[in-house]
């Protein structure tokens, strides 16, 4: 029977198709015959992306419609079940692909069944046998929690809360030795199966950086349910003795606290591949879905498997000396076991990482990686991680096309995996789509709303789209998922408007603890930024030189050096340099709005007039060239006048957009009232600054504008003072302590 059929529940919904209904607990919805005919065609292609002329060709068969008939079909189904796009959970769009139905499916009379005929208790006692440790578990579940964002109102939760037996959560399972040589292993063995369930059809897996939040602060299971739409927890323990192993796993309902399942393993440890499939299996039985395949690797030896897993406990950490370790283990695996897919993906995991954060040069990096990804695939074409690590190479490398091709392939095959998302949303921030990263962001945070780089990335994307109230809003959540010692320190740089306060709290932040900020090119480049915007070039080039001691062509460095030779008003280099970034990148908007106004501080207006009638288009939503391009400063550029940017007010837009409209003695007093609150040059701007902004050229010669500049020149110079202290000594060998 087909699903134009039978009823059956899409996420909230009860979808009759008999009678043309829809209807959930509060409403019931009639649906024309079009509609429940569209609805039906993406129900029986669950999960998987559908092309908009394969729908048309289904749903009108030979009759020919125009290309908005599908569009308007699409756009009232998502009205009819309420998918808005700030929450879209039903239908996605995968751009230049089609369409995707992501909402959980489940048959109607399976789920009544269920209803009336969950597992109890007594059940389960004539089954298994308890465990101290299992009654310990829930009791520590139950505990409330100090998390903040469950402790949150519901509105302010950035998540779809609606609690459905479908989405689970794999906690990480304990040992009761607590040490890395067992706790490795309990750790992966737990991280195994949220894998092998992510694969399970209509299951929705919370990722791991969720799930250990959740087992570290003892969330609730109310607070599962209510906050974060939790439906169900698996949860359990390993103890591992020489060849043997003990498992003891159980499924708790998190509404009523019921255990679903529950049962304890004891076995050889060669077993243990056994044990997860026979774990997986029950789970989806439990919750009434049909697990395709096992997932389970093959020709795979235990032990082969144990180095794999102390491989990724090691990676987890992201530090050189770990990942060093972590490449051992991943190799030690893959002698003893050469098909062990999973092990070469890690493999060039730890390779991509080592160049991302300046341990190994990028093309020794990425040679590694690819061979490795290349292998993986060979041994298993269906994994999402290869395509989503290829993917990350791609848009490094600035081929974003190819870049998107592959997350989206990672995504078909795994729409439970976060960091394809995670990634891909940065290649679209990369290229201006501001508002599509952060839908992808936003659906990130529904698979991992604990996460404390999730909310960055979301914060990120807020700030890039014009929203900063909702960028610090996400901010301020990260720090109180997982605060980082540093990176909170030089995030809160390109987050926060930079101030004299938070300037100067920053620097002596540095100063106090320098001799343990780690030893990598990103903290050396935020290092040498942050000299350049207290005056200090000196100490700047000093902290590029470290940089690229460790990675000479790591990207970050020529990011660094831009903004050097701007400061040395060295225009030509800096043309240079930001031709070469474009040619790499060449849909990169940032690079093309920095290189729009390296032209104007060169004087160089013939060729700004090319870069604009070349890149206009993609740059004319920006409101820097929007408002250039209105004051006619250097060249004229009607069509870039024409369409308006959605701007958001902060200190130098409504200072601009008042001098814009001729406003100049409220555009100088505004600028006055900033200074004196201790405004100073944005460190995200990194070289253009209010002394020489084109969009102040209206004002500069004004007695008040000179003295706001004086001003800031004594707040830069207070900065300057401080950041004197900041030391420059490095362990890079090579590199002189103090000097270049």
């Amino acid at each position: 029977m087909s699903y134009r059929e039978k009823k059956y529940y899409l996420g909230e919904w009860l979808v009759n198709p008999m009678s043309n209904h829809i209807s959930n607990k509060h409403k019931k919805k009639e649906v024309i015959p079009k509609l429940m005919e569209t609805l039906c065609f993406l129900v029986e292609h669950h999960r998987k992306v559908v092309s908009a002329d394969k729908i048309v060709e289904a749903i009108w068969q030979k009759t020919v419609v125009g290309d908005n008939s599908l569009y308007n079909n699409i756009a009232q189904l998502r009205k009819l079940l309420e998918d808005t796009e700030k929450k879209k959970q039903y239908i996605e769009t995968i751009p230049k692909r089609g369409y995707r139905l992501i909402a959980s499916l489940q048959n109607y009379q399976e789920v009544e069944k269920a209803n009336l005929d969950y597992i109890s208790l007594s059940s389960i006692n004539n089954k298994v046998k308890k465990s101290p440790l299992l009654v310990a578990t829930v009791l520590v579940l139950s505990l409330t929690t100090t998390l903040v964002l469950l402790n949150t109102p519901d509105k302010d939760v950035p998540v779809h809360v609606l609690p459905s037996m479908t989405t689970i959560a794999v906690l990480p399972f304990g040992t009761p030795q607590n040490h890395e040589s067992t706790t490795y292993f309990s750790q992966g063995i737990s991280d195994s199966m949220a894998n092998r369930l992510s694969q399970v059809p209509g299951l929705k897996v919370i990722s791991k950086s969720t799930s250990e939040i959740v087992k570290k602060d003892n969330a609730s299971l109310t607070q599962l349910n209510k906050k974060l739409g939790i439906g169900t927890v698996l949860t359990g323990s390993v103890q591992k003795h020489k060849q043997n192993i003990r498992v003891i796993v159980q499924l708790i309902n998190t509404e009523d606290g019921r255990i679903l399942w529950s049962n304890t393993f004891n076995k050889k440890l060669d077993d243990v591949f056994q044990i997860q499939d026979e774990i997986t299996q029950a789970t989806a039985d439990t919750l009434k879905l049909n697990l395709i395949s096992s997932s389970r690797p093959l020709d795979v030896s235990t032990k082969a498997y144990d180095y794999y897993l102390m491989g990724r406990f090691l990676w987890n950490r992201r530090n050189a000396e770990d990942t060093e370790r972590a490449i051992n283990y991943f190799q030690k695996a893959i002698e003893i076991s050469p098909n062990y897919a999973l092990a070469y993906i890690g493999l060039s995991d730890a390779y991509i990482f080592q160049y991302e954060y300046g341990y190994l040069p990028r093309d020794k990096a990425y040679k590694e990686a690819q061979y490795n990804i290349k292998r993986a695939l060979e041994l298993d074409s269906q994994l999402a991680e290869p395509y989503t690590s290829l993917g990350l190479i791609a848009m490094n490398l600035g081929d974003y096309n190819k870049a998107e091709e592959l997350f989206n392939q990672a995504i078909d095959l795994n729409p439970n995996y976060s960091t394809a998302y995670h990634w891909y949303g940065l290649l679209l921030n990369n290229i201006g789509e501001y508002k599509k990263a952060l839908k992808l962001q936003q659906h990130v945070l529904s698979i991992d709303p604990l996460s404390a780089i999730v909310h960055r990335n979301v914060a990120f994307s807020y700030l890039l789209s014009g929203n900063r109230k909702k960028a610090i809003e996400h901010f301020e959540m990260s720090l109180n998922m997982g605060p980082d010692l540093f990176g909170t320190a030089f995030l809160k740089l390109n987050i926060y408007q930079l101030n004299q306060q938070a300037a100067e709290q920053i620097i002596r932040f540095i100063i106090k603890n320098y001799t343990t900020i780690p030893e990598t090119v990103p903290h050396k480049i935020t290092l040498a930024l942050l000299a350049l915007t207290a005056g200090t070039e000196s100490k700047a080039k000093i902290f590029v030189e470290q940089s690229k001691m460790l990675v000479p062509d790591h990207p970050r460095i020529t990011d660094a050096l831009i903004a050097l030779h701007a400061a040395d008003y060295d225009w030509e280099k800096v043309i240079d340099l930001l031709n070469n970034k474009l040619q790499r990148q060449p849909l990169n908007q940032s690079v093309k709005l920095e290189l729009a106004y390296a032209y104007y501080f060169a004087q160089r207006y013939d060729l700004l007039q090319d870069h604009l009638k070349e890149y206009g288009h993609s740059l004319k939503g920006n409101w820097r060239i929007y408002l250039l391009a209105n004051m006619n400063v250097a060249f004229t550029t009607p069509q870039l006048t024409k369409t308006v940017p959605t701007i958001t007010i902060e200190p130098l837009e409504e200072v601009a957009l008042l001098i814009n409209n001729n406003r100049f003695d409220e555009a100088t007093n505004k600028l006055h009232q900033y200074t004196k609150q201790g405004y100073i040059d944005d460190f995200s701007q990194r070289w253009w600054t209010i002394e020489n902004d084109p969009l102040f050229e209206s004002i500069r010669d004004s007695d008040d504008f000179k003295s706001i500049v004086n001003e800031l020149r004594r707040n830069k110079a207070i900065l300057k003072s401080l950041y004197l202290k900041v030391p420059t000594s490095s362990s890079i060998i090579g590199i002189p302590n103090n000097k270049i």
